[in-house]
């Protein structure tokens, strides 16, 4: 059993940002992103010219996705046509704060 101290810990721990070891893929999903604020996912792959497949799995896997690591978000944006929403992928602001954060820092 956990004492409360060790469980604050745990959680403070949990709640950190983890953008450590990007891999080639993600940094350039990272720099497209930064670059251009939201896109879909199609348009990430043709500007990066990665697979969408590819694509896909770094920003989903279980281990090491960008979206469980809490680096990408997305949300849906209706067109005005009929159809399914277009998901578009952002930056979450919590990882953009953390980069301000360290660009500003040095």
């Amino acid at each position: 059993m956990m004492g409360n101290e060790n469980i604050a810990e745990y959680y403070a721990e949990k709640e950190k940002l983890d953008y450590s070891n990007l891999n080639f893929t993600q940094s350039k999903i990272v720099r497209i992103l930064w670059k251009h604020k939201e896109m879909p996912r199609d348009i990430i792959c043709e500007e990066i010219g990665i697979s969408r497949t590819t694509v896909y799995d770094n920003m989903h896997s279980i281990n090491g996705g960008m979206v469980k690591r809490g680096i990408l978000t997305h949300k849906m944006v209706n067109n005005g046509k009929r159809g399914r929403p277009t998901k578009m992928w952002l930056l979450t602001d919590k990882f953009i704060k953390a980069m301000e954060g360290e660009l500003k820092n040095g």
